[in-house]
């Protein structure tokens, strides 16, 4: 069996569930803008009222509670730690799962060398990501579309889910190389724990303005998406560093996978 067409049949229940769980979230929270046009959207003076530790996990201050752009940008903001926590899963077990599910022989009897086999893997993982990400997309642009038909934030969105997809690359990366580093069984917790320091950061950086020289280290912290709602586009340099961070996790996790002994 082609290995491309057997990494994407592997992966498939696992996309359709996460991308299954996002939709979900998705309506539940654009539903809420539904309810808060029907009691004068009093929202905002409400989160102004919040300590600013519980303002900056829902997104106060950044966003406009009162207007769909608003509510799509905080509803990003979730997607894009659930996206993250996916693409280290997806990366990981990309490595990892013929070791972990003792089905290494599968490969190592293939007249294909283990580095061109981790490519292979790699690129159809990388094709779910895709996928998810689109899914996701069109869930949200159809949300939006459908509660605010002249909006007009279809484009804002597809630069937002650029963002979102720039760090699922990178995040994808890290779980690979993660996997190919330590052992299989360790390898999925340690990137989810990376994944969610990361996440922990950005979040103190946006509470405390003094650590904001703390935001190169964490992928969360490199797209601003109240600026994309406001029309601005993506950060040129963040752009670069996560294409190329990622290109470079993923590229250790071929080195290091090809020589790593695989316990059968």
């Amino acid at each position: 069996m082609n290995i491309f067409i057997r990494e994407l049949r592997a992966g498939l229940k696992s996309l359709l569930i996460w991308a299954g769980c996002v939709a979900l979230l998705i309506a539940g929270i654009m539903g809420k803008y539904s309810g808060l046009s029907e009691n004068d959207r009093q929202i905002n003076e409400l989160v102004a009222k919040m300590p600013k530790a519980v303002q900056v996990f829902v997104g106060g201050g950044a966003f406009d509670f009162t207007d769909i752009s608003g509510y799509v940008g905080v509803t990003l903001g979730y997607i894009m730690l659930i996206a993250s926590l996916f693409a280290v899963i997806l990366g990981s077990n990309t490595v990892s799962r013929e070791e972990r599910d003792k089905t290494a022989e599968f490969l190592m009897t293939k007249p294909v060398k283990r580095w061109r086999v981790i490519v292979i893997k790699l690129t159809a993982s990388f094709c779910i990501l895709l996928a998810f990400t689109a899914l996701t997309f069109a869930v949200t642009a159809g949300f939006t579309s459908a509660m605010e038909p002249e909006s007009g934030l279809t484009g804002k969105i597809a630069v937002m889910f650029a963002a979102l997809l720039m760090v699922e690359w990178l995040f994808m990366g890290l779980g690979a190389m993660t996997a190919a580093a330590k052992n299989p069984r360790r390898a999925g917790r340690a990137g989810l724990s990376i994944a969610f320091g990361c996440y922990l950061i950005s979040l103190a950086i946006l509470l405390y303005e003094e650590i904001d020289f703390l935001r190169p280290l964490t992928p969360f912290a490199y797209f601003d998406l109240a600026a994309v709602i406001e029309g601005a586009g993506l950060n040129a340099l963040y752009t670069c560093v996560s294409v190329i961070l990622g290109g470079i996790f993923l590229a250790l996790s071929v080195i290091l996978g090809r020589r790593r002994d695989i316990q059968i």
